[in-house]
């Protein structure tokens, strides 16, 4: 659902997504996604715009597990655009499910 977000029509949706990401930094290290230095990596980008994609590629580098959890942060800290992305969400976890 990441490489869909940063390229779709929920791409200028998530910008928005700057005036949270602080608290959404926060709660992904509490869940052991990011450490410090990450966070600060994230932190030290220069717009919001930057910051979020940085944010992205971190967790979609990471893999399927540290996907959920940022997914998980999302529908805590901003319920409505986890809404619009569920769709996503579930195509590209119908990928790595291999039962499915």
């Amino acid at each position: 659902w990441i490489s869909n977000l940063k390229r779709g029509k929920k791409k200028a949706k998530f910008h928005c997504l700057g005036r949270a990401i602080s608290s959404i930094l926060l709660l992904l290290r509490d869940e052991g996604v990011i450490n410090s230095e990450e966070e600060q990596e994230v932190r030290a980008q220069n717009t919001k715009q930057e910051k979020n994609r940085f944010l992205l590629d971190l967790v979609e580098n990471k893999g399927s597990s540290a996907q959920e959890k940022l997914f998980q942060v999302l529908k805590i800290k901003d319920p409505f655009l986890v809404d619009d992305l569920e769709d996503f969400r579930l195509g590209i976890f119908r990928i790595f499910d291999p039962i499915s």
